[in-house]
């Protein structure tokens, strides 16, 4: 009983996340990038062998696989967050950590750095089509 109790606290503490750590899911998930890509294989399982092969590199390592998945999707939140104030005119230049190595591993990609985006619906701006056809009726 009192292990069961123990393991119950730390899952709800989770997984303390240190800079090695973190360096260590990005260099993983760069290694794993197709299988994510492999519409054959399911991301959880994915996110099952890179949590599996973590422990190889650093014996502490103690994270579930949902965790990894967190981690994860956190960083890439903060990526986006960074990369769209910084794209913004006259906003101060934000970083956020590990800005660069995702950098590396994402580019130029537009789900992640959008070529271009628009706005004019945010403006209150309607925008008509030139070539819609009209509904008057000819004489």
């Amino acid at each position: 009983m009192l292990r069961r109790s123990v393991e119950a606290v730390e899952r709800r503490k989770g997984f303390w996340w240190g800079r090695e750590d973190t360096l260590m899911l990005i260099s993983q998930y760069r290694e794993h990038e197709k299988l994510f890509r492999n519409v054959n294989c399911k991301k959880k399982s994915v996110w099952e062998l890179i949590t599996a092969s973590m422990p190889a590199e650093n014996p502490n390592f103690s994270a579930r696989p949902e965790q990894v998945e967190g981690k994860w999707k956190s960083l890439t939140l903060a990526f986006r967050k960074c990369c769209d104030h910084n794209s913004i005119s006259g906003n101060d230049r934000k970083e956020c950590p590990f800005y660069r190595e995702i950098a590396e591993l994402y580019g130029y990609r537009p789900n992640v750095r959008p070529y271009a985006t628009t706005q004019a619906a945010a403006l209150g701006r309607r925008i008509t089509c030139a070539l819609r056809p009209s509904h008057k009726k000819k004489s």
